[in-house]
């Protein structure tokens, strides 16, 4: 296997994990294990979260 094929396969497996984890168990404590500082979200290119805090916040809405 290739380096570019290994690290396709490490971030696929970061995927199903964040998804397993964070979405369908709601651990949102886990969300440090995936996203580093400083971290953006765009949306259509507007800055719609800016730090981790935001992010669980924007993630808390698809849970309530």
């Amino acid at each position: 296997m290739d380096r570019a094929s290994e690290i396709e396969e490490a971030n696929k497996i970061k995927v199903i994990n964040f998804v397993a984890t964070v979405w369908n168990e709601k651990e949102l404590s886990q969300v440090e294990l995936y996203y580093a500082d400083p971290f953006t979200r765009m949306v259509n290119d507007i800055e719609v979260t800016s730090d981790k805090k935001e992010l669980l916040a924007n993630i808390q809405v698809y849970f309530s």
